[in-house]
């Protein structure tokens, strides 16, 4: 992990390893479904990722940790070729809930927010 401190806050950017999939995987689920494997949202997202149906067919990998930990990796490499760098974890979550790259709604924001502390928290 790489912590760069500005004057009002600290910006958390992610180096992706196995320790940070699950920091990372930890703070979505408990953010998304309270960490409950058998959630199911409203537009039919299943597990405790919260992972649409649509999403779920094509994500590589035999179980929700595996077809997560894959769209984790797949959208590190999608924000890294668009924007040069490695995503932070609101970005992560950004992109997780919204499924865009950036977003100015701000429950979404507060979620990421969320997902941030929990995440600071596992450290």
């Amino acid at each position: 992990m790489h912590l760069c401190k500005l004057a009002y806050g600290v910006i958390l950017v992610l180096s992706l390893n196995a320790e940070n999939y699950s920091r990372t995987l930890a703070a979505i689920a408990a953010v998304e479904s309270g960490n409950n494997s058998k959630a199911i949202g409203k537009l039919g997202e299943t597990s405790e990722y919260q992972i649409l149906p649509s999403t779920w067919k094509w994500a590589k990998g035999r179980t929700a940790r595996g077809k997560a930990e894959w769209l984790l990796n797949w959208h590190r490499k999608r924000y890294l070729k668009v924007y040069g760098k490695k995503p932070n974890i609101k970005e992560i979550y950004i992109w997780w809930n919204t499924g865009k790259l950036k977003s100015k709604n701000k429950t979404v924001l507060k979620r990421a927010e969320r997902v941030q502390n929990i995440w600071m928290k596992f450290q």
